[in-house]
């Protein structure tokens, strides 16, 4: 099955939408009420049934479209050679996760005197989420960059690096909601001042797949108004350092969802809910953050031009081993899962997030915008 029946299928199974409109930066969501869900329902059991009955007729379709395709010429190559690239490149470095290096924002942090908790804090100590042989202390593993960058930065400039991204800990810049943290901020200052000074342009995440652990307990991205509260932490961060130009919303934001589904990452639901559940939620989370991401490039645009905001790259798809058929669709469908509906949205302006019987959750950004 491919193509028109497996896609008619599909859509017959689907749950009752979840549909946000952007209207002019702000937000509408659209839910169905007890008596739409019914008719959503009645629809969907129609429908099925219909696409079952038609299934031979579109069987036939899809083959013989297979077929011409397959027969059909190659399309003639274009005979221009792309430009040779330019080596080495203009910006050339590493990327890193404060937390990643540092533990910032848990009880193991290697920086002293931050005291924000993160959604890492609490999940590293679990031997489940994380294995923990016997004399292992995650102090063995971390190391102090912010009190004392210049060792770190010499390490940087003998592998030849003229410009480092590096993320901005929210959970200990904003330990408490709306009470930011200033000796955090001064630790920011002095290591992108030091990196400055040493000819590497600072390049800045503002969310590295870590999130303030009170920022969880209010509902994390799984509700669309705490939306507001990343935007209020971006938006003064800019305003707080303001010589850097080029910035990054989110650090590979399909994979956040993905390892929150597989419960890889601390989970923004209860741990250990239905896969339903799981998957429904990585489609909220991955959607307010695109609505994150939207709403944070307009103000930039009208506030701070000269600061950029991007998105970091993420993987584009699951490959194969052997190409069988099996690989290739548990491949398919782990790539929908996770990095096509953004990858989408980036080139056409809407994402869907739909999977038979769990989620049909979906976000369209007019053309004109």
């Amino acid at each position: 099955m491919s193509s028109i029946t497996l896609r008619n299928l599909t859509n017959s199974l689907l749950p009752p939408p979840i549909t946000v409109d952007w209207n002019d930066g702000n937000s509408t969501v659209h839910t169905y009420n007890t008596a739409r869900k019914v008719a959503h329902f009645v629809k969907q059991v129609f429908c099925f049934f219909l696409s079952l009955a038609i299934s031979p007729l579109t069987l036939a379709y899809d083959f013989t479209a297979c077929v011409l395709r397959k027969r059909q010429a190659p399309k003639p190559t274009p005979d221009i050679q792309p430009p040779p690239p330019s080596w080495p490149p203009d910006k050339r470095g590493y990327a890193c996760s404060l937390f990643q290096t540092s533990g910032v924002g848990t009880r193991y942090s290697a920086t002293p005197g931050l005291r924000g908790r993160a959604d890492w804090d609490q999940w590293m100590d679990n031997p489940r989420h994380v294995i923990h042989p016997e004399g292992f202390d995650y102090r063995d593993f971390f190391i102090d960059i912010l009190t004392n960058p210049d060792p770190y930065i010499a390490m940087l400039k003998e592998q030849n690096a003229n410009a480092h991204r590096f993320s901005l800990e929210w959970s200990v810049i904003e330990p408490e909601p709306g009470q930011y943290d200033e000796h955090a901020i001064e630790l920011y200052r002095t290591f992108i001042r030091k990196l400055e000074e040493n000819g590497i342009e600072p390049s800045v995440t503002l969310n590295h797949f870590v999130l303030p652990q009170w920022f969880i307990n209010q509902g994390g991205f799984q509700r669309l108004d705490n939306v507001d509260l990343y935007l209020r932490f971006a938006k003064q961060m800019l305003t707080t350092f303001p010589d850097v130009r080029e910035w990054w919303s989110f650090n590979e934001l399909g994979v956040l969802g993905f390892q929150r589904m597989r419960e890889v990452f601390p989970t923004d639901i209860p741990e250990g809910s239905s896969t339903r559940a799981r998957v429904h939620a990585a489609g909220l989370t991955t959607m307010h953050m695109l609505i994150a991401h939207c709403k944070l490039t307009e103000y930039a645009r009208a506030h701070a031009p000269r600061q950029t905001i991007g998105v970091t790259h993420q993987w584009l798809k699951f490959d194969t081993e052997t190409g069988n058929p099996l690989e290739k669709t548990i491949a398919k469908v782990l790539t929908s899962l996770s990095f096509q509906p953004v990858y989408d949205f980036f080139k056409t302006g809407s994402f869907r997030w739909a999977f038979p019987f769990m989620a049909n959750i979906r976000f369209r950004i007019p053309p004109s915008v």
